[in-house]
């Protein structure tokens, strides 16, 4: 309690340090806290299971070792087939469908959502908390997530309420799930019954093993392949993947967006940029510190004359980084809580809170923090003597070379994160803003017929009804997008910024290459404006079942093919079939025509191997329409009053394909706005740091500056004198961080095909930036010493 009660009456003497050493830290931790619960819960995902460790995922393993996420059914009942589930290692398994898109109804209202369909082991082995109701579920069941239900019925209970699902059944809510304590790989609005109806979907499988080691034995039994018809005779083989990695596992694919994926890269670079920031207002707080510490000199020397032990000043020293930490703590949390709606938003950063990890990291900084940021105080006064420590009191000198070196470091770092802002976010407008290679502008892309997910399973009398209803609603939305004057086309299709595959080809004359593949039309290509420079587009004789492409020049130019029209190309398995003839038999493929090259995926991929394949468009795809520009709002409000008329009132979802092209670099606005606003605040830091320092040292020089002046030095050489040494310090670091930054940025930026340009002007830029709001920052202080009296001065003295 002594330590305490002199901790806080030295914090309170020197409110000014306190004050800004205070403002300094709990800045950079409240950025460190922000970016490290989100990287905490992103390496958490799905952590409530209760045995994570003995939990799995059934992937199908293809030749080429492609795995997807599936399950271990045998529809067609094969001899060969081998169920990995058979194993005695196997505890409990479970099997269920995600669907994305899907929608219900109420009255005459739809609302659209993401359904989650499952048997009566699901939850058993993923246990979702109950808020109300129950969680068991009968065929005509259903539960209804607490977001939700609190979007369709605000704060009403939804037990009892009744829906018409997609395939036509009515269910009735049971149970309302919570949210579980960690994020969750399954994301969902409803849940239903694997026996409301059969789904004819293909469904994934959790599994649940004795023990977790057995994985390693199963995969290693199940490895051999198989050749199984409804794989058309392609051989696979079934593999276990843990839950616990497969949030960040890239090798599994997976092809519905509600089951959500992580991107590890983003995460190391977040991680880097935490523990830039950390490092700078670790160097600012201790800076600072030692200079409180060297006005401490002559308490600390007396204390050392009369015997206090080493570990009497170590307590000491401990207990006030731990009461500044304390303080710094409080606002850290504030900021956090405050800023908790707009980082998730703006950010991109959405925290779910984890009480036992926030615990640890305010006990860190409490109680951790305090003994590394004390270690060198520590290690430096009680390695002084005694009588030097009486004497820094009473001399003015020149100020520590510690201090500048810590300086030093601290903008070595803020001009890299300075430097790395402004290149970003050149690089992310560089990217949203290259021509993607057909029209991308003023189209709209919707779903607004959806397809019933049991058609297939139905009777043939409701299957021909289901279909009789879903011809005359698609005809009707058809014929109201053509009497439109606003819209001047539509097509249906895939999207073209996010093409299937890749698949492999290999040309005639040896050579190989993996390319993407996308089934278009001629009014697809019309609509997106993709340009065919040699040979032909597709005409109306064209038909799926032929052994045609339309090729891009960057797929010519991976296989080395110098004349297109003498020669074949054969994708490794099939791209279209109709009967089980030779279906495991690829076939040469004529290329018809060549079309310039466009990009799809993330644009910093550069231009890929494309392929079209003919492929009339369907109503269960995307569809596209575009618009008159300048008349987005009429051609939406048009779009609204067709969904009404063809579907009922209800919830009409539409993006621009603009719009779906920049979420491609969600990723990278996330690391962009993170670093700009981190390298202000490290910008604001170090600026409190050299402020605090500034403070000190120009104040010890009074008495020099005084007899200066009384000598006859002018305004002009006293503002020389005490800014000289910073602005050293500032072209030594902006050096130094300009070469780190480079090498840094050159290293990040080496895999992206399509860059913007790392110009001289952006480390000029920077450097103009920190160097001016530094030479600022010292302006003050240095214009109140050249103002100073010196009779005033050398009297006090």
């Amino acid at each position: 309690m002594k330590h305490v009660l002199l901790s806080l009456r030295t914090i309170f003497r020197f409110k000014t340090y306190t004050g800004i050493n205070v403002v300094g830290l709990a800045l950079s931790l409240a950025c460190v806290f922000i970016l490290v619960r989100y990287i905490h819960q992103e390496m958490t995902v799905n952590h409530f299971v209760p045995e994570l460790d003995r939990t799995f995922l059934t992937a199908e393993v293809k030749e080429d070792g492609s795995a997807r996420l599936s399950s271990s059914g045998n529809p067609n009942k094969d001899v060969e087939f081998r169920n990995p589930l058979d194993d005695p290692s196997v505890e409990r398994y479970s099997r269920f469908i995600l669907l994305e898109e899907d929608f219900i109804e109420t009255g005459s209202s739809r609302y659209n959502l993401n359904s989650l369909v499952v048997d009566t082991s699901f939850f058993q082995l993923i246990p979702y908390p109950c808020l109300e109701g129950t969680m068991r579920l009968a065929p005509n069941d259903a539960l209804i997530t607490h977001t939700f239900a609190k979007r369709i019925f605000g704060k009403e209970s939804p037990i009892g309420k009744e829906f018409t699902t997609s395939t036509g059944k009515l269910v009735r809510v049971v149970g309302v799930v919570g949210q579980p304590s960690t994020k969750s790989s399954f994301q969902f609005d409803m849940v239903f019954s694997t026996e409301l109806t059969d789904w004819s979907l293909v469904p994934y499988e959790v599994v649940r093993l004795y023990r977790p080691e057995d994985v390693v034995a199963l995969n290693k039994k199940n490895a051999k392949p198989m050749k199984l018809s409804y794989t058309m005779d392609e051989e696979i083989f079934y593999r276990m993947y843990p839950l616990r990695e497969l949030y960040l596992n890239q090798e599994v694919q997976i092809y519905v967006k509600t089951f959500l994926r992580g991107n590890t890269d983003v995460l190391k670079l977040l991680a880097l940029v935490s523990g830039l920031i950390l490092l700078v207002g670790l160097f600012n707080y201790v800076n600072l510190y030692t200079v409180v510490m060297q006005k401490r000199g002559k308490e600390l020397g007396i204390k050392q004359i009369f015997g206090a032990s080493k570990k009497q000043i170590f307590g000491q020293l401990y207990v006030e980084n731990m009461c500044l930490n304390g303080i710094a703590l409080l606002v850290v949390w504030l900021i956090v809580e405050v800023t908790r709606q707009v980082v998730a938003t703006k950010y991109g950063i959405p925290v779910q809170s984890d009480s036992g990890f926030d615990w640890l990291l305010s006990g860190s900084v409490l109680f951790v923090l305090p003994f590394l940021t004390a270690l060198y105080p520590f290690w430096k006064y009680t390695h002084a003597v005694p009588v030097r420590s009486l004497h820094s009191v009473f001399v003015g000198g020149k100020s520590l070379a510690s201090r500048f070196v810590f300086l030093f470091f601290q903008y070595i770092i803020t001009f890299c994160l300075v430097v790395a802002a402004i290149y970003l976010s050149r690089q992310l407008y560089f990217l949203l803003h290259t021509d993607v290679g057909y029209q991308a502008e003023n189209v709209i892309q919707c779903r607004i017929w959806r397809e019933n997910p049991s058609l297939y399973s139905m009777s043939i009398e409701e299957h021909d009804k289901e279909m009789a209803k879903a011809k005359s609603t698609c005809a009707l939305i058809e014929k109201r997008l053509q009497e439109s004057p606003v819209l001047t086309g539509f097509v249906y299709g895939e999207p073209p910024y996010q093409l299937s595959g890749p698949l492999h080809f290999k040309a005639e004359n040896g050579e190989e290459t993996d390319a993407f593949y996308l089934y278009t039309d001629k009014k697809y290509m019309e609509l997106f404006g993709f340009r065919v420079t040699e040979g032909r587009t597709w005409n109306d004789g064209d038909e799926l079942v032929q052994y045609k492409v339309i090729a891009n020049r960057a797929f010519l130019h991976a296989l080395h093919i110098k004349d297109w029209r003498t020669e074949k190309v054969t994708p490794n398995r099939r791209l279209w079939w109709n009967s089980f003839e030779r279906l495991n038999t690829p076939q040469p493929h004529e290329i018809v025509g060549v079309m310039e090259d466009f990009r799809s995926g993330h644009l910093s991929g550069g231009n890929q191997p494309i392929v079209f394949v003919f492929n009339e468009g369907d109503p269960r795809d995307a569809l596209y329409i575009s618009f008159v520009p300048g008349k987005e709002k009429e051609a939406i409000a048009y779009l609204k009053q067709v969904y009404a008329e063809a579907i009922g009132s209800g919830e009409f979802e539409y993006s621009l394909v603009t719009d779906e092209i920049a979420k491609l670099h969600a990723e990278d606005r996330k690391v962009m706005l993170v670093i700009i606003t981190f390298a202000l605040i490290a910008v604001g830091i170090s600026c409190l740091g050299l402020f605090g320092l500034s403070l000190y040292d120009i104040r010890q020089r009074y008495r020099e500056i005084g007899l200066r002046k009384v000598h006859g030095a002018q305004v002009g050489d006293i503002y020389r004198l005490l800014i000289k040494k910073y602005v050293y310090v500032l072209l030594l670091a902006y050096l130094v961080g300009s070469i780190v930054a480079y090498l840094s940025i050159e290293r990040y930026m080496e895999t992206f095909v399509h860059r913007a340009p790392l110009s001289f002007w952006i480390f000029l830029v920077a450097g103009v930036l920190v160097a001016l709001v530094a030479l600022l920052t010292l302006y003050g202080q240095v214009r109140r010493a050249s103002r100073i009296n010196p009779a005033d001065v050398i009297k006090r003295e």
